[in-house]
């Protein structure tokens, strides 16, 4: 954990985690210098894995029309996923039972990604985007960036299963072998 006054360490995978108030962490992140930090880990090879509120933040723009975690408004995210989320008065709350997308994201074919969803955000795509994941109906569930680099998902819970975790590591760079 590193705290946004903190300027960030050298890594293979920054995790930008979920929130409690999306609009206002984000604006934090920003004007601390984040999104140019953000910005060059990515240009010098690093990975970003985006989770719930992180994934939000990821996107072009969160809007609160209702004021559902602060003062109603909008802020403009990162830019670094063509996705907008909406903070609607209904929460999701479901459990995702599916597999990593293995055509995508290099990983064996079943794979499981299980986890929960917990979030107030309805996120749209700007543009078509691999999923991350598919439950078995086919259904997908987050997103890859077009370089791979970047992977975000609304799912929590995803490092509990130990296959699940080494994909995700070996994504980032950990060679097990």
């Amino acid at each position: 954990m590193v705290s946004l006054q903190q300027p960030m360490p050298a890594c293979d995978l920054l995790m930008l985690p979920g929130s409690k108030n999306v609009r206002h962490d984000l604006k934090e992140l920003k004007d601390n210098g984040w999104a140019e930090q953000i910005n060059k880990h990515l240009r010098y090879g690093g990975r970003v894995m985006g989770i719930c509120g992180g994934l939000q933040m990821l996107g072009e723009q969160v809007h609160d029309p209702d004021g559902i975690e602060d003062t109603a408004g909008s802020e403009t995210g990162l830019g670094l996923l063509p996705l907008t989320t909406t903070l609607m008065q209904k929460k999701t709350l479901s459990y995702f039972n599916g597999r990593l997308n293995s055509t995508s994201f290099s990983v064996e074919e079943n794979t499981p990604f299980n986890g929960y969803e917990i979030h107030c955000g309805e996120s749209t795509h700007t543009k078509k985007m691999e999923p991350l994941a598919a439950d078995a109906n086919g259904n997908p569930e987050g997103c890859i960036s077009d370089d791979g680099n970047i992977i975000a998902t609304y799912v929590h819970g995803l490092f509990d299963n130990a296959s699940t975790a080494n994909a995700l590591l070996k994504w980032a760079g950990l060679d097990s072998t």
